[in-house]
């Protein structure tokens, strides 16, 4: 019998759900206080919200992120439990992700995990706004929300 992380990650690689085309907008704007904002690739950004929940981050424990490398066209980070890698396409407003593979560790809870690997999933595409990054589906619904980490 295949492990749960296994099963997920076969899921996730086998899935050939389409992407619709991206929701309309903007895909950049300032922050409130009126600094430039961050560039999409090349920043690291922390998961802050899930589906619009808060993600908590306790103390000690190891922060779920993502980062876009421009020049590789690959999307990596951590998802809670595993690290994960993913190609990406990205062109105006239109972010996709191509089927995030997560290493097989087990941990006492996936469900978070597999929440933010589906997010990416479904995401079409993205918005800055300041130093907060948005990821949107098709119908320009909040998939999930992060904030750059210090130091970017």
């Amino acid at each position: 019998m295949k492990s749960p992380s296994l099963r997920i990650v076969s899921l996730l690689l086998s899935s050939t759900a389409l992407f619709a085309m991206t929701a309309c907008t903007t895909p950049v704007s300032p922050a409130a206080d009126g600094k430039p904002p961050l560039p999409l690739e090349g920043t690291q950004w922390r998961l802050a919200s899930l589906g619009g929940q808060a993600v908590p981050m306790p103390a000690g424990v190891r922060e779920v992120n993502l980062v876009l490398d421009a020049a590789q066209r690959r999307a990596s980070g951590f998802a809670g439990c595993n690290q994960f890698t993913s190609g990406y396409t990205q062109s105006g407003t239109s972010l996709r992700f191509d089927h995030p593979a997560a290493t097989m560790m087990a941990c006492p809870s996936m469900a978070q995990e597999q929440a933010y690997l589906k997010a990416l999933n479904a995401t079409t595409g993205w918005r800055v706004s300041g130093d907060r990054l948005q990821l949107v589906d098709a119908q320009g619904k909040p998939q999930a929300e992060f904030v750059a980490r210090p130091g970017r």
